[in-house]
């Protein structure tokens, strides 16, 4: 994050709701392509993200009207995607 922003030191957030936060609050300027690689098992060990990823989008809040990220789920874990 400090290399794309510029800032001298990086951030560092306190737990994974704040550091997505940081992560989309990078695409208010402009869209942001966010990749979760993997995503079956990010979400094995923690099943709250999913949940944390659309508070951090801010569709509540409307957020999601000014930043812009493009995220893209990934992973190869067959048994987590419908019809596989």
């Amino acid at each position: 994050m400090a290399r794309y922003t510029g800032a001298p030191v990086p951030p560092r957030p306190e737990n994974r709701e704040e550091a997505l936060h940081l992560l989309f609050d990078l695409a208010a300027d402009r869209p942001l392509p966010v990749v979760l690689d993997e995503s079956p098992y990010l979400v094995r060990n923690a099943p709250a993200l999913p949940s944390q990823l659309q508070a951090a989008i801010g569709v509540r809040g409307g957020r999601h009207l000014t930043r812009h990220p493009r995220i893209l789920l990934c992973g190869s874990a067959c048994p987590s995607w419908a019809g596989c």
